[in-house]
């Protein structure tokens, strides 16, 4: 009987410390939404209300010897602090830093005027170099988020901020001043050149209407779908389209319509008189730069001469030198006059001055003396 009690009690103890052995239930976190409650995952996160507050830079401020920065890199010791918020207060160079003892041209590029943060960690040195000259790089260092103005970074918790431009000029204040944001451009990039470059044509729709031009109005310039600038296309021909006037096109006035001379009394061109001597008649017309137009001269003689003028100014001294002739001509004998247009409608151009000669040889050196009272001749300059 004892034995079968026994027996019993080993078989209930045996079959029982499995069950006392076993892990327990494993608890994971759900968001109820509703009557479901979906179990907490990257893409389900735990919602959690918290409030943050971050301390201001710098706590407590110490400051490190500047570093004067080369093309050959120079390192600095950082000044105590978790963050140490390194300024280039140089004008015109960048600098590029590096935590530790070395740097090249490739690490942080701190602008000029402006500033990087850097969290030290365990370094304790900070090494800057520049791509060309130098530049002086300052360090300050601290705990808690830098706030403040150059080089971006961050913000306040209160107060106002004010971006500075480059010639330093507060933007705030120009703003309030003028209205408008100015924007610094450098004078290589493609922005300074859209912005200085001239204002094209700007392709239009063509126009239906045409505004009359007088005399003392103005009216704006209109265009084509291509960007050609109309010039009273009503009244301009022998084009292609007709209507359309290209800058580098010449058009043709038809049946006495479009541009008109008008006959004034001021801008007309000067008149150069003489009745030749017994001379080479050598003369200043005028000094300096000039056109000549035409030329009007008679002969009543029997004696051929000729007519020379120069591009010379009041020191032509005389007709023995072929040096400066622009235009050469005979005076036929016995002739009652004629002119000659010099250069078409643009007229003959001289740059130091005007002078002429009339003889009686032929040459471009001669000095023979011209026939005397008999010849008038007529220069026409501007």
């Amino acid at each position: 009987m004892k034995i079968r009690v026994l027996a019993a009690a080993l078989a209930f103890l045996g079959l029982s410390s499995p069950a006392l052995a076993q892990a327990p239930a494993t608890v994971k976190l759900c968001v109820q939404a509703g009557t479901t409650c979906t179990p907490v995952t990257s893409v389900n996160p735990l919602p959690v209300n918290a409030s943050v507050s971050v301390t201001g830079f710098p706590t407590i401020q110490t400051t490190g010897t500047p570093i004067s920065v080369t093309t050959g890199g120079v390192t600095g010791t950082l000044p105590s602090g978790a963050v140490v918020v390194a300024s280039n207060v140089g004008a015109t160079n960048g600098a590029y830093c590096k935590l530790g003892a070395s740097a090249t041209t490739s690490d942080q590029l701190i602008p000029p005027n402006s500033w990087f943060a850097f969290t030290v960690g365990a370094n304790t040195q900070l090494t800057c170099i520049t791509s060309a000259s130098t530049t002086t790089v300052n360090m300050v260092g601290g705990s808690g988020l830098p706030t403040g103005s150059g080089g971006g970074g961050g913000g306040s918790s209160s107060g106002t901020s004010n971006i500075i431009q480059t010639a330093g000029t507060a933007i705030n204040a120009a703003i309030a001043a003028t209205g408008a944001l100015p924007v610094d451009i450098q004078t290589t990039s493609n922005l300074y050149a859209a912005a200085t470059a001239p204002v094209p044509c700007k392709a239009g729709t063509v126009p239906t209407t045409q505004t009359a031009v007088t005399t003392g109005s103005t009216t704006a310039v209109q265009c084509d779908l291509n960007g050609n600038i109309y010039l009273n296309p009503t009244q301009v021909t022998a084009l292609t389209p007709p209507s359309v006037f290209p800058l580098n096109a010449t058009p043709t006035v038809a049946n006495g319509n479009g541009v008109v001379p008008v006959a004034g009394t001021t801008n007309g061109a000067s008149s150069y008189y003489v009745q030749p001597t017994a001379s080479d008649n050598h003369a200043n017309i005028k000094n300096g730069a000039g056109t000549a137009y035409s030329i009007h001269v008679s002969n009543n003689s029997a004696t051929k001469n000729y007519l020379r003028l120069y591009d010379a100014g009041t020191a032509f001294n005389g007709c023995n030198s072929a040096t400066g002739i622009i235009f050469g001509m005979e005076i036929p004998p016995n002739d009652s006059g004629f002119s000659i247009s010099l250069g078409g409608a643009v007229g003959l151009l001289f740059s130091t001055g005007l002078s002429i000669c009339v003889s009686s040889g032929y040459g471009s050196t001669d000095t023979t003396n011209a026939t005397a009272t008999a010849i008038m001749a007529n220069v026409l300059y501007k």
